[in-house]
């Protein structure tokens, strides 16, 4: 019986001292008053507030991961002076850094090092791009062939290509509608172009439609079907007629100031 009490006490001794409390406070006595380039503040961190954060000088960062914990500057041993970098180093923490490049470099976070946007080509391999490579607000841009575009990433549709905006593509199947009615597509740069229609049509900002008869009040260009002639809704401003060449109507631009014969048609047609 004496032995079963006594194997108890020591089972009892043994768990209490295997529980017991820490008390200890990891800002007690305070360990960031020694430490360099730390402004002597201490917050206590983990469970209970037995670890410690210091908090640093300015350019300084906190380094939890070493043994002797202390702040410390990833620009210290000039890590910028590398080919494409002007050396300037920039801090965001204990190991991260960023160096600011030369024009026509970029940095890249994971190989810690300014790569030349242009080599290697990134336009030898690009569809319709002629293959020579430029540098332009810190990306590269592919000079393409005739009537093609270079559109950048900052295009959430297209990405680094070289578009010709009157194809088929990504924004519409079949840019200016009815092909029968078009006379032809001018691409103006990656996503903008006008559709000049036959002549008989006019475009509706759609595709291009028939005009209409011509008569009173008209706000489009209209046709005079008896004579063939195509009509500008400005025939009644005396100051336009002399800059008909010089205007566009309805994605008409080839206007013509009108003879007296042809104007005369208006009143014997009327």
């Amino acid at each position: 019986m004496k032995k079963l009490f006594l194997l108890l006490a020591l089972i009892l001794i043994f768990s209490v001292s295997g529980c017991q409390k820490n008390d200890k406070k990891g800002c007690e006595p305070n360990p960031c008053e020694v430490k360099e380039h730390s402004t002597g503040v201490c917050e206590e961190d983990g469970w209970g507030g037995q670890y410690y954060i210091c908090e640093c000088e300015e350019n300084y960062f906190w380094d939890p991961r070493k043994a002797e914990k202390k702040c410390v500057d990833p620009c210290e041993g000039d890590p910028c002076s590398i080919s494409g970098s002007t050396g300037v180093c920039t801090a965001s923490g204990y190991d991260e850094y960023e160096c600011e490049c030369e024009y026509g470099f970029v940095w890249e976070d994971e190989e810690l090092k300014c790569i030349d946007l242009c080599d290697p080509n990134p336009c030898d391999d690009k569809e319709h791009s002629t293959g020579v490579c430029e540098k332009k607000d810190g990306r590269y841009v592919c000079e393409c062939e005739k009537n093609y575009f270079w559109v950048s990433c900052s295009d959430l549709l297209y990405c680094n290509e070289c578009v010709n905006p009157c194809l088929p593509n990504k924004y519409e199947s079949n840019p200016c509608g009815n092909p029968e009615t078009l006379k032809e597509c001018i691409p103006k740069s990656g996503k903008k172009y006008t559709c000049v229609c036959k002549d008989g049509f006019r475009w509706n900002g759609v595709e291009c439609v028939e005009l209409n008869e011509c008569s009173p009040g008209d706000s489009v260009p209209c046709k005079d079907s008896s004579t063939g002639l195509l009509w500008s809704t400005k025939i009644s401003d005396y100051g336009m007629l002399k800059q008909c060449s010089s205007f566009s109507e309805g994605h008409f631009s080839n206007w013509e100031t009108p003879s007296i014969d042809q104007l005369r048609t208006l009143i014997r047609n009327r």
